[in-house]
């Protein structure tokens, strides 16, 4: 059976305005037995020849 993750993820407004610049927001949640992996975008954002991404930790409840 899978262990199952719950977190909060709270954005600055550096990350919001980041995401609907097309950025990509990588997120790493860590549990007491298992992690995941989220990669959040804006499927609205204008396309750019670059995808700026940053990182972000938070741990599980």
């Amino acid at each position: 059976m899978a262990n199952e993750l719950t977190a909060k993820l709270v954005l600055s407004r550096e990350e919001v305005a980041h995401l609907y610049h097309g950025g990509v927001l990588s997120v790493k949640i860590r549990g007491r037995e298992s992690e995941a992996s989220v990669e959040i975008s804006c499927w609205d954002a204008p396309e750019q020849r670059g995808t700026r991404i940053r990182f972000k930790t938070i741990d599980a409840e």
